[in-house]
């Protein structure tokens, strides 16, 4: 039973990769995802080293997705907008979470899983999968997508949609990372900038992006199949925050370390846990 629990990622992310890949054809474009996964991971598995576990996921979407551009010989500016999107946010979020990492010195949820190294090349395994279906709306739109050159209403709210997402994760990240470095403030919890009208803006900005990437390529999709399968990257990077590894994770955290103080039962009690908003009233005892 235990050598069936540590090949599970594995054997879960593969399967589901395929079935993905054969009724969207993007068959070579699964592979890559994997694949880049599977070479780091013949340098990260032996060394117990999960510090470019995140830099590689980065640059497999930038990777596939030059890959699929360069396919599509009838590019039009959807397609080049769709793909720089992509590279846009990959390049940012990718070199901040190495920085980050090469500064903390390691990424605690990887604590007990790089020691077993069937469970940690499941685990790059899933970051393949992961990927794929993230970026699967740009991938189908250079693969699928009718070229129309026309700006939709869909168009712009997406590109909208996306440039509020993107300055609200930037500006999260940059608050978050100027809290931690200043020394007068170890041992604490931020609730300032954007964190004093949300616990997580940073998902929240994340969220908008990809819904703001599905709305520019779902108007190119001719078949309502495709459309549907586009509308798995929002869905999943939306219950994968807020459900699984993301926002379950820092939650737990912060009750751990801060969970018996007054400030912050009071800053959960009035502060969204996703969208920005005004704070609520405290609940007098």
């Amino acid at each position: 039973m235990g050598f069936l629990r540590n090949v599970a990622g594995s054997a879960i992310a593969l399967s589901l990769a395929a079935v993905v890949a054969f009724y969207t054809d993007l068959q070579l474009y699964a592979a890559v995802c994997v694949g880049v996964q599977w070479l780091s991971a013949l340098y990260a598995v032996p060394k117990q080293d999960e510090r470019y576990f995140d830099l590689t996921g980065s640059v497999t979407y930038a990777v596939v997705s030059l890959l699929a551009y360069a396919a599509n010989e009838r590019a039009s500016w959807r397609e080049s907008l769709l793909t720089a999107l992509v590279w846009l946010w990959c390049v940012r979020l990718g070199s901040f979470l190495f920085l980050r990492i090469s500064e903390c010195g390691e990424d605690k949820r990887f604590k007990d899983i790089r020691v077993n190294p069937l469970r940690f090349l499941g685990v790059w395994s899933i970051q393949g999968l992961w990927v794929l279906l993230t970026v699967l709306p740009v991938l189908l739109t250079l693969k699928h997508g009718v070229r129309d050159p026309q700006v939709s209403p869909l168009d712009v709210a997406g590109v909208s949609l996306w440039v509020v997402g993107y300055v609200m994760e930037v500006a999260a990240d940059y608050q978050k990372t100027q809290f931690r470095r200043d020394p007068s403030k170890k041992g604490q919890f931020i609730q300032s900038g954007l964190w004093y009208y949300s616990r997580h803006p940073n998902y929240c900005g994340e969220i908008m992006m990809w819904i703001g990437v599905f709305c520019v390529s779902v108007h190119t999709l001719p078949t309502a199949a495709l459309k549907c399968w586009a509308a798995l990257s929002p869905v999943f990077v939306t219950f994968l925050l807020l459900f699984v590894s993301g926002v379950p994770l820092l939650e737990k955290q912060a009750e751990e370390r801060w969970g018996s103080t007054k400030a912050y039962q009071e800053y959960k009690a009035q502060t969204s846990v996703l969208v920005p908003m005004p704070k609520t009233k405290a609940k007098s005892a």
